[in-house]
């Protein structure tokens, strides 16, 4: 008879009708529609600690055998119950693919929950951080113990990262990197070690052969240099000589790079509080003297230098910062036109600009 709900309403009104007919008879119509509520009430306690039992009971459920709302009720509960089995089941494998899929995963991987205590990692983040099941539920930074790396657990600026010794290896190089999502953070780790021993044998070969190719060099540039003031010689073979000097030189400025390089690969960065203080203006007044000679009057150089600018870095860096600026654009620029050099201060900066 349509919905199980339309018959409770109609047990009330029905209830309702013969408490109306019986309390008039009894001539107490009020008595009687009051009468009918509670045993209406009544039985919908009943009914409730029925479905409360049912619903608390852990062996298998089949649909209440009750007429009404209630049977309804528990049929809609039980097909609800389904649905969340059937998605839990669906969750659950999802969660162990992506276990075994992480677990096979070459880098260590270790899920940190707000608290940053460790929650899952995988098998990698046992072999090379040293994890073990005991280590579940504790503070991440109480097993690897690295002040760097208290400091990267600190830093709420996203994704960030750093290089540690392996907690288990000190031969090892390892890059962490904390990866933020939702009230949970992911600490990945990868094993730098070949990446180091690649640019150690990288910075090795480009100053072996640096080395080995200045003193040939030197020696051919010198003899070169020499020939090419010999004024006996023809004219013919002294121009012969002058394009052989070019692409020399231009290899001996290569070798010079690359000794350059292989210098700030190896060598530590300075120390901002340790570099002296660098009168800027100074450097630049000077420099300017031997750009005026490569430029020889082809351009119009205007110079603007604030002098009371002072700089901590190392002069020599400096030095030759500013000297490939002003002479890439003395080159690179059309003959009579303007290059500008300025050093000034803007918006609490300082600021070096060539412009052409």
């Amino acid at each position: 008879m349509g919905s199980p709900w339309a018959q409770e309403a109609l047990r009330l009104v029905v209830l309702l009708v013969l408490g109306v007919l019986l309390g008039g008879l009894a001539g107490n119509v009020l008595l009687g529609s009051l009468i009918a509520a509670l045993v209406f009430s009544g039985y919908q306690l009943l009914q409730m600690h029925r479905f409360a039992k049912w619903s608390a009971s852990k062996k298998k459920k089949v649909v209440l055998n009750q007429k009404g709302g209630w049977g309804e009720l528990s049929y809609e509960y039980l097909k609800l119950q389904k649905k969340s089995r059937a998605r839990k089941k669906k969750l659950g494998k999802i969660l162990k693919r992506f276990r075994e899929s992480t677990h096979a995963l070459p880098d260590p991987a270790v899920l940190l929950n707000s608290r940053d205590e460790i929650e899952w990692f995988n098998k990698a983040a046992e072999l090379m951080l040293g994890l073990n099941y005991k280590d579940r539920g504790q503070i991440v930074s109480n097993i690897i113990r690295a002040p760097k790396f208290a400091g990267l657990l600190q830093n709420n600026k996203g994704n960030v990262s750093l290089e540690i010794r392996s907690p288990v290896d000190d031969a090892k190089s390892l890059e962490l990197r904390l990866v933020e999502f939702k009230n949970q953070r992911l600490l990945v780790a990868r094993d730098t070690t070949h990446i180091h021993h690649l640019m150690n044998m990288r910075q090795q070969f480009v100053a072996n052969v640096s080395h080995e190719l200045r003193t040939p060099l030197t020696v051919v540039l010198g003899y070169l240099e020499i020939l090419s003031d010999d004024e006996s010689l023809g004219k013919e073979y002294r121009e012969r000589i002058d394009k052989m000097l070019k692409p020399a030189t231009r290899m001996k400025t290569i070798v010079g790079d690359l000794l350059t390089l292989s210098t700030l690969d190896t060598a530590e960065p300075p120390l901002l509080d340790k570099c002296p203080e660098v009168k800027v203006s100074g450097l630049l007044k000077s420099l300017m003297v031997d750009m005026e000679l490569l430029n020889g009057g082809r351009h119009a150089i205007k110079v603007d230098i604030q002098s009371n600018l002072m700089l901590r870095a190392v002069d020599s860096e400096l030095y030759s910062i500013f000297s490939n600026l002003i002479s890439n654009a003395i080159k690179y620029t059309p003959d009579g036109t303007q290059i500008s050099v300025r050093w000034y201060e803007a918006n609490g900066k300082a600021l070096f600009e060539v412009h052409d």
